[in-house]
């Protein structure tokens, strides 16, 4: 997954059966300043900013990630803001199965609960629903 200004784009390996998931979802974390009473932010500010969002989007109009009982899940996540980010997904565990500098061998993949995604990286986890 490459960042963007306005989005990601997600390149999916040539061969169909590497990795393969039911539900592949990506999101971008950004911030954003906005000035009291105004409705358009400034998108450039990097250090006094006063909204989050995912997506560009701020809660609770984020798009939910519907998954089935079983479905194996890819969440790819990337970090525009200049702030660390822990994610935790409520009820799951999952492995670490992307980093910035590619797919993590299944055999070096680790179990977490929550993941830290730097500064203008991006974090990729691997997950059944349940």
């Amino acid at each position: 997954m490459a960042m963007g200004m306005m989005g990601s784009f997600v390149v999916h390996p040539k061969d169909p059966t590497f990795r393969p998931v039911d539900r592949d979802f990506a999101f971008i974390m950004s911030s954003y300043r906005f000035d009291p009473g105004t409705s358009l932010p400034k998108v450039a500010e990097m250090t006094e900013f006063n909204i989050w969002t995912f997506n560009a989007r701020v809660f609770p109009g984020i798009d939910v990630m519907p998954v089935r009982l079983g479905d194996r899940v890819r969440i790819r996540m990337a970090n525009r803001t200049m702030t660390a980010h822990p994610i935790h997904l409520h009820g799951h565990h999952f492995a670490v199965s992307c980093t910035d500098g590619g797919w993590v061998p299944e055999s070096a993949q680790w179990p977490e609960a929550t993941i830290d995604v730097p500064v203008g990286s991006i974090r990729a986890v691997e997950f059944r629903g349940r």
